[in-house]
């Protein structure tokens, strides 16, 4: 049991997503036992939210904004060895149905689909796969919003990054925006992409630290591009 002070939990981003006018409206009716984290975990997938404990301890919970502003720029100099790349092809779908209006008495939900892209990406990977999300929201039009965002977010396949990086970068916190240079261009100057911190590792050992982030965008605009490579002494 943790008193609500700045002691234990990070207030201003704790207070920064209760007071956001956009989350969906959501439901919730316990008539049987669940465990704290069974019930954080629904809420947190209702709003786009995330529960965290920060490296300093405090209690936070986050609302993915790939908007937000950018807390680090990693440069070339920084890095420790060439950035990998990974593709998950275990995260691909075309197309999403999204639970809704959950009875609670029957554990029913009514389902809305969202599938703008699906002969887009059929096309380009000649799979079909449909996600399906359940969420407590509980009303048509707030998850029209959500299934919208969150299909325009994750419908594809979206590069990962692996990042190894000096120590200093060890603060960062999941969910960050970072800023890093991955390609070299054809003019020799460096490309940009904005990665969302889906971790962060550190080998106190060798004094680095390892980031794995998700890709968002590209920092500029720009072709002919490959991921850089280090020359091994």
């Amino acid at each position: 049991n943790f008193s609500k002070t700045s002691f234990n939990y990070n207030l201003v981003e704790w207070n920064l997503s209760r007071d956001r006018a956009s989350l969906p409206k959501i439901g919730y009716h316990i008539s049987e036992s669940k465990t704290m984290i069974d019930i954080i975990g629904e809420i947190s997938n209702s709003v786009f939210g995330s529960f965290l404990i920060q490296k300093d301890g405090l209690i936070s919970f986050k609302i993915r904004d790939t908007t937000k502003d950018i807390i680090r720029y990693v440069p070339v100099s920084d890095q420790t060895s060439a950035p990998v790349q990974n593709y998950i092809s275990s995260e691909y779908a075309n197309s999403l149905r999204v639970g809704y209006q959950k009875a609670f008495s029957t554990g029913k939900s009514t389902h809305e689909r969202f599938d703008s892209k699906e002969e887009e990406l059929f096309n380009k990977y000649r799979v079909d796969n449909e996600k399906t999300v359940e969420t407590i929201i509980s009303n048509k039009a707030d998850v029209l919003v959500y299934g919208n965002s969150l299909y325009q977010e994750y419908a594809g396949i979206f590069p990962t990054f692996t990042i190894s990086t000096k120590s200093d970068y060890l603060g960062l916190e999941i969910e960050d925006l970072i800023e890093v240079e991955v390609y070299i261009l054809t003019d020799g100057s460096y490309g940009t992409v904005v990665l969302e911190v889906l971790g962060v590792d550190a080998d106190l050992n060798a004094n680095t630290v390892t980031i794995t982030g998700r890709f968002v965008r590209y920092g500029g605009t720009y072709t002919n591009k490959k991921l850089i490579k280090f020359i091994q002494a």
